[in-house]
């Protein structure tokens, strides 16, 4: 019974293996778009366009418009699988994100309300390739 109680507190303090310490990718901070797909197929325009994620909010800046877009909520979890989030306060913009070291893939779906299943694009479906900016 005594050598039981001995070998608990060893237990309870040993180490956690590397598999359930993988940090999650944040997705905040500066991302500059550089691909466009749409139903699978590439898209030109909006290329140089930064996305910053800070938080609960996104900006898009881009160079070739008129500047920066004003603040825009967004809800994201980093749990779900594949990643999930949402534009605006009603929830009717959903999307998926992965990010693979400085890379990140945003899939958001035409339709209203619907979220696409995982981050490879399709039909009916927006995919936006970002790098994230290095120092921002």
């Amino acid at each position: 019974m005594t050598a039981l109680l001995l070998t608990i507190p060893l237990l309870v303090a040993a180490p956690v293996p590397k598999d359930f310490k993988k940090p999650v990718p944040k997705l905040d901070g500066a991302w500059r778009l550089n691909g466009l797909e749409l139903n699978g197929r590439q898209l030109g325009g909006n290329q140089n366009a930064v996305w910053r994620f800070d938080g609960d909010q996104l900006t898009i800046e881009n160079p070739n418009a008129l500047g920066a877009t004003a603040p825009r909520p967004i809800t994201t979890d980093a749990k779900a699988s594949p990643k999930h989030f949402q534009f605006g306060n009603a929830g009717n913009q959903l999307g998926v994100y992965e990010i693979k070291g400085d890379a990140l893939v945003i899939c958001l779906s035409q339709q209203q309300g619907v979220r696409p299943p995982d981050a490879a694009g399709g039909q009916n479906v927006i995919r936006y390739l970002f790098t994230r900016v290095a120092g921002k």
